[in-house]
């Protein structure tokens, strides 16, 4: 129970990534919070599947709850398409990929807004 099931990684979006080991017992502390049963269909966008921790928990949530899982290319001028073209219910990142998305948000809002008249926008 207290031998190495599995070895998790940060990001490293806030300098150098670190990892750390996941026993047997640790993992199945958290099984019976990844199972809590759901309402709603759980569509998972998985941007760094093993690398990153979260991404790992969310592969198994998604799993265990019968959902789906998409994996992205990592390309990140890939990201906005693969968001759609899966329309996740679930989707985690570190820091650096939401700000990507927030940048394109605004992009896309500046262009909307320049081409309605100002009625509309009110």
């Amino acid at each position: 129970p207290d031998e190495c099931l599995t070895i998790i990684s940060t990001s490293g979006s806030s300098g150098f990534p670190k990892s750390a080991i996941v026993s047997e017992r640790a993992f199945r502390a958290g099984f019976l919070r990844w199972y809590l049963p759901s309402l709603i269909e759980r569509v998972t966008l998985c941007y760094r599947p093993l690398a990153w921790a979260a991404d790992r928990d969310a592969i198994i949530t998604t799993f265990l709850r019968e959902g789906r899982t998409g994996f992205s290319t990592q390309e990140p001028s890939r990201l906005m398409e693969e968001l759609a073209l899966v329309r996740p219910t679930h989707f985690g990142a570190p820091p650096s990929i939401w700000n990507k998305i927030y940048a394109e948000f605004k992009t896309s809002l500046a262009l909307v807004t320049a081409q309605c008249s100002p009625d509309a926008i009110q």
